[in-house]
């Protein structure tokens, strides 16, 4: 299971894209009741809530899961508690002797995730437009089909990225 966890979550990410993109398009369709925009505003927003949590999920699984099959397990004890992003410079450098340098994204993901996880002042920010033309809590900045589907298309990067750097530079 430990092996596949991150697949898992980019597949879920997936399925929640798909529903966070048609919540999206029924919400600025005009013919539509306002109550039924409404109702896809807050479906868009719950999928990519969901997208950008199992991204980050899906990331962090898989450099996980790469540090504790390849490295020493004294090493990767070492490891195992320090960012993500210090694990995507460290791992692949320890396992290779060359530098990954295809982590762009990571820390736009990362701050995505750390404002849902840790959820502060949302409530209190002014309303942001929509492009449905109704105003929607200030968290939709984060929380929508754009940002969705930018935080899955870096997270299935990034994996691709380093499982082909991995095969072409072991050492």
């Amino acid at each position: 299971m430990r092996k596949e966890l991150d697949r898992e979550y980019l597949a879920k990410a997936r399925v929640d894209l798909d529903k966070a993109k048609e919540s999206y398009r029924n919400s600025i369709d005009k013919k539509k009741d306002i109550r039924n925009r409404f109702g896809s505003i807050g479906q868009e927003m719950k999928s990519s809530h969901n997208v950008i949590l199992f991204s980050h999920f899906a990331l962090e699984a898989y450099i996980n899961k790469i540090g504790h099959d390849y490295l020493d397990p004294n090493i990767w004890e070492n490891l195992s508690d320090i960012s993500m992003r210090k694990k995507y410079s460290l791992i692949p450098l320890l396992i290779t002797g060359k530098k990954f340098d295809k982590k762009r994204g990571i820390k736009q993901l990362t701050n995505w995730r750390n404002d849902l996880v840790h959820y502060k002042d949302f409530d209190l920010k002014e309303p942001v437009p929509h492009d449905s033309g109704t105003d929607v809590p200030g968290i939709y900045d984060i929380i929508k089909f754009k940002n969705a589907e930018k935080a899955y298309n870096c997270a299935k990067s990034i994996i691709d990225k380093l499982e082909k750097f991995l095969e072409e530079n072991k050492k």
